[in-house]
């Protein structure tokens, strides 16, 4: 029930008493996002970064976006970023690798393949990897 729940998200959002307003900036950005209404996402989204500039779930679901959005120039922008910004897990370096895949930049899709093998040999996101699952 995406569409119900941004109505709320937007409401804490704007409530002065509201202690974290880039969370329900964020939620209201991935709701927006699994509708597929992206423009409205990335509104979510950027706000809730400018809010929080430090907001891992901000960073994330802003390189996905642009990666929906096929704008990989952002895309990287933003998971390059989040890669820096904390110790990369498997799904970071899954979204990096999935950016480089589209971009046809196999150096960094490699690169990028390297770490999560090293790092995440049984995760689900090598495994996909393994299998060119880069889509799903």
């Amino acid at each position: 029930r995406e569409k119900e729940a941004i109505s709320y998200f937007v409401a804490a959002a704007r409530n002065p008493l509201y202690e974290t307003p880039g969370k329900p900036l964020q939620n209201a950005g991935i709701c927006s996002m699994r509708m597929k209404d992206y423009p409205t996402a990335e509104t979510f989204l950027i706000r809730a970064f400018e809010v929080e500039p430090a907001s891992v779930v901000a960073i994330y679901n802003l390189a996905l976006l642009y990666l929906r959005m096929n704008d990989f120039e952002r895309a990287t922008f933003y998971s390059e970023r989040l890669n820096k910004m904390i110790e990369p897990s498997a799904e970071s370096l899954w979204l990096a690798i999935r950016i480089a895949h589209k971009k046809g930049d196999r150096q960094e899709k490699d690169r990028w393949a390297t770490q999560l093998r090293r790092k995440f040999l049984s995760s689900r996101e090598w495994s996909a990897y393994q299998r060119g699952a880069f889509d799903d």
